[in-house]
């Protein structure tokens, strides 16, 4: 019966772990591989303009409004262009990741964060299944690294960690107790 009870007691702590909510916020996404950020490149406002990774330079082309719309998926919206991140299925069996309009309901537009051991997250897109990968080495017509997406995630380029961007104006009054809150003034 003991045994039981821990089996039980370990399962609902998994599921716990697994189905925690991000809060509604806007965010910051570092991969652990580089420590670059998710970045829409050159702070486009066009449509398929690439998400890439790049170095936090604190422009809203990398702050990602990132909201939940049930059974544990989320958009991303880019705060500077207002688009949606939605991953793009090329015929040449390339995965890309670019801002496009939001269309709800659209699985191209929706991801799942999976909580690692180490409290980073995985970004799995909905409609592919596919982890966005933070290290592609696919470069970009500036030399950029694009955002893609791969099969298995199980690499820290496939790890991120979040981080809540304040909103404030005038002096930063972000929280001590959390080193992951990032203050632009």
């Amino acid at each position: 019966m003991k045994v039981l009870l821990l089996i039980l007691s370990v399962l609902v702590q998994a599921l716990v772990i697994s189905s925690t909510v991000i809060p509604d916020g806007l965010y910051h996404f570092t991969c652990k591989a580089n420590k670059n950020v998710l970045d829409i490149e050159r702070a486009s406002h066009i449509i398929q303009a690439n998400l890439i990774i790049f170095p936090l330079h604190g422009g809203t082309n990398q702050q990602f409004i990132l909201t939940n719309i049930g059974q544990n998926y989320v958009t991303l919206i880019a705060k500077h262009s207002g688009q949606a991140i939605t991953v793009r299925e090329h015929c040449i069996g390339e995965t890309t990741v670019e801002q496009d309009y939001l269309t709800p309901g659209n699985p191209y537009q929706e991801f799942k964060f999976i909580v690692t051991k180490d409290k980073h997250y995985l970004i799995q897109n909905k409609a592919t299944g596919l982890y966005l990968n933070g290290d592609s080495h696919i470069l970009s017509h500036v030399h950029n690294e694009l955002g893609i997406m791969s099969a298995k995630a199980c690499k820290d380029s496939h790890k991120f960690s979040i981080s809540e961007v304040c909103q404030v104006a005038g002096p930063s009054v972000c929280d001590d107790n959390s080193l992951d809150i990032l203050c632009f003034n």
